[in-house]
């Protein structure tokens, strides 16, 4: 019983420090400036006209885009197909979606 005790302490406290790190990795990028936005852009070689169409952006606004996506994806997806950005293909959306949801995953 002391060894499962034992155990059932050590697995909650990795939990605990598993969460801990979560929630610095989410704030951290919440609190992104639109240099650092712009980096993750570029480094995710978007479709040009979808990077149009998020810029300027911080850390906060990416995040608030995520949330969009989940609770109003027909909102968020055409705001971004929007007159000149016609052009963007579905798999440049799904893309961009994809790799915002993977940036804001831990939530």
């Amino acid at each position: 019983t002391e060894a499962l005790s034992s155990k059932l302490n050590q697995s909650t406290t990795s939990i605990t420090q598993m969460l801990s790190s979560w929630n610095e990795e989410l704030v951290d990028k919440t609190e992104w400036s639109e240099e650092e936005v712009d980096s993750w852009l570029e480094s995710k070689n978007f479709n040009k006209l979808i990077i149009e169409s998020v810029r300027p952006c911080n850390g906060k606004l990416l995040y608030s885009m995520f949330k969009m996506s989940q609770s109003a994806p027909e909102s968020f997806y055409s705001s971004l197909i929007t007159g000149k950005n016609s052009q963007i293909t579905l798999r440049d959306l799904v893309y961009f979606s994809n790799e915002l949801k993977g940036l804001f995953s831990i939530i």
